[in-house]
C-alpha cells in the first residue's frame, strides 16, 4: 500500500508532465497558426493577390467594365471622355481611406466595350505572390522585380517615385522608401501615357 507522500508525489508528476504536455501543443499549435496565417496571406486571399500582367484581387486586365461594376457596384467616383475612363472606389465611400481605381478604354467594331487596362491600389492588404506590395520598402521592391524609374519630367525627385516592371507591375514610393500605391498593367507595355489619370 502507497503511503500518503508517495500519492501525494505521484499526483504531483502526473499533473506536471499533463501540464507541460499541453503546453508544448499550445506552443506548437500557436505556431502552425501563424504559419498558416502568413501562408494564407499569400496564397489564400485571392480578394488581395497582386499579379503582375493580369490582376488585384478581383479585378483583372481586359475584363468589361460594366460586369466589373455588377460586382464592386458602382464607382464612388468616375470620369469619362474619348473613349477612356477612370473609376475610383474608396473603403468606406470615404476619400480620405484606402482606393481602388481602374483606368479603363472602349474597344473600337461593332461591339464596343469598356475594357480595364490598369488597376491602382493603396490597401495594405494587397501583396505579391512573393509577399511585397504596399509598405514594402524600395530596396525589397528592387530584389523582388527588375525596376526602373519612370521619369515624368526633369525632377526625379518629386513624390511619389514610380518604379516599373515589365512584368506588369509598378510602385509609388513616398517620402519614406515605402510603396503607398501599386499599379497592375500590361506585360511589355509603358505605364507612363495611362498613369496619371489614375492619381
Amino acid at each position: 500500500m502507497l503511503k500518503l507522500s508517495s500519492i501525494n508525489t505521484l499526483l504531483f508528476l502526473i499533473l506536471y508532465f499533463t501540464a507541460c504536455n499541453n503546453g508544448g501543443s499550445k506552443v506548437q499549435s500557436k505556431t502552425d497558426t501563424l504559419s498558416n496565417t502568413h501562408n494564407d496571406s499569400l496564397m489564400l486571399k485571392p480578394d488581395f493577390m497582386l499579379q503582375p500582367g493580369e490582376a488585384a484581387g478581383k479585378i483583372k486586365l481586359g475584363e468589361d467594365t460594366e460586369l466589373l461594376f455588377q460586382e464592386m457596384g458602382r464607382p464612388d467616383s468616375s470620369d469619362a471622355a474619348m473613349q477612356k475612363m477612370v473609376a475610383f472606389w474608396y473603403e468606406g465611400n470615404d476619400r480620405t481611406k484606402y482606393s481602388t481605381a481602374i483606368y479603363a478604354s472602349r474597344d473600337t467594331g461593332d461591339m464596343p466595350k469598356s475594357r480595364v487596362k490598369q488597376i491602382r491600389v493603396t490597401a495594405p492588404n494587397f501583396k505579391t505572390a512573393n509577399g511585397v506590395g504596399i509598405g514594402s520598402i524600395l530596396d525589397k521592391l528592387k530584389e523582388a522585380f527588375t525596376l526602373s524609374q519612370i521619369k515624368f519630367n526633369k525632377d526625379t525627385s518629386r513624390l511619389p517615385q514610380v518604379w516599373d516592371s515589365k512584368d506588369g507591375i509598378a510602385f509609388e514610393i513616398d517620402s519614406q522608401h515605402k510603396c503607398s500605391a501599386v499599379i497592375i498593367h500590361q506585360k511589355d507595355e509603358e505605364l507612363k501615357p495611362t498613369y496619371l489619370p489614375l492619381r
